[in-house]
């Protein structure tokens, strides 16, 4: 391993991510989600139907099986924490009652993203085929699980990128110049505190057969979870422009889950499941070390990758608590 100029070179760029989870303590960035603030502009004129049809369109013909999947994967996550029975009307899933409950507004992408929560994966998240069937799996084998040291970054080297250099485009048609610039404050400070760095490219003929970021204002805050391969959307929606969700999502595409999905959460935090939400119970699961990959990196509390102690609340409440309390979650 050679070290340069305070960058690491190597060629796993898993060793990379090392990096990446940092963020928040050696920046200013966010004290986790609950700082993850929405610019307030909201565009209401992009409609709940109007955002699946975009998500459908992305995904293509394994969107169907996807949604399924999401749906299988919730319902385990109840049936694990003893909240879902197929004979009792009580505890089955209505997900439009769901999304009508939580109207509390945590002034960030969790709000925003509420109409298509049903096609997203811990609430920002567009899952692969493959990566929505390893999960339901995890989740039904958990109680088996070797508890091991807390891995959170993904470990198919399959989706690492190839090096450093990550080529981006926009959707020119959906943008303006302040939405333009919101995305590229976000990659100036991922690249001064990694060894990635993010060329922009104006016209995709130039990038041939080269993986890239495409940023598009679709409906709403999401991403892919590391390099898919080909042309790979960002929606940086209306609303969504701030510097920390901007790298919160950017950040999914370069591999990292949500903090609070570490095989090692429960000896950091504590989740208070009786003010979550019903029904959202899934966005607390853990990852496992099949999955996902730390590099024996310590838990962050105040990772921008984190759940703010709000997120999917049921009456505005703080429900992630910091175990040791060395981290006030506002």
């Amino acid at each position: 391993m050679n070290i340069r100029m305070g960058c690491i070179t190597v060629n796993k760029l898993l060793l990379l991510i090392i990096l990446l989870i940092h963020l928040s303590h050696t920046s200013p960035l966010t004290n986790s989600l609950d700082d993850l603030k929405l610019n307030k502009s909201f565009h209401p004129s992009i409609t709940s139907a109007e955002r699946v049809t975009q998500l459908h369109e992305i995904v293509g013909p394994e969107f169907k099986e996807i949604r399924q999947l999401l749906d299988e994967i919730r319902i385990a996550s109840l049936k694990k924490h003893g909240l879902f029975n197929d004979q009792d009307p009580t505890k089955r899933i209505d997900r439009q009652l769901i999304r009508n409950k939580l109207t509390f507004d945590d002034g960030t992408e969790a709000s925003i993203n509420r109409q298509i929560s049903d096609d997203l994966f811990e609430n920002d998240i567009l899952l692969t085929l493959n990566q929505a069937e390893d999960i339901l799996r995890e989740i039904k084998q958990s109680p088996n699980l070797r508890r091991r040291g807390g891995r959170q970054a993904i470990s198919n080297t399959r989706s690492f990128w190839e090096n450093t250099t990550i080529p981006y485009t926009f959707n020119v048609a959906q943008t303006n110049d302040e939405w333009r610039k919101s995305i590229q404050n976000a990659h100036r400070h991922i690249e001064g505190l990694t060894c990635f760095r993010f060329v922009h490219y104006e016209n995709e003929r130039e990038l041939g057969n080269k993986d890239y970021l495409q940023y598009f204002r679709g409906g709403g805050c999401w991403s892919q979870i590391g390099r898919i391969g080909g042309r790979q959307p960002i929606s940086i929606g209306y609303g969504c422009e701030s510097l920390g969700i901007v790298a919160h999502e950017t950040l999914h595409a370069l591999g990292l889950w949500h903090e609070q999905s570490r095989t090692d959460r429960d000896n950091h935090i504590r989740v208070n499941f009786d003010a979550v939400m019903p029904g959202t119970e899934s966005n607390f699961e853990k990852r496992s070390e099949q999955t996902v990959d730390n590099m024996d990196q310590p838990y962050d509390l105040g990772s921008t990758m984190h759940y703010g102690s709000k997120a999917f609340s049921n009456d505005a409440k703080r429900h992630i608590h910091d175990k040791y309390h060395c981290l006030k979650l506002l």
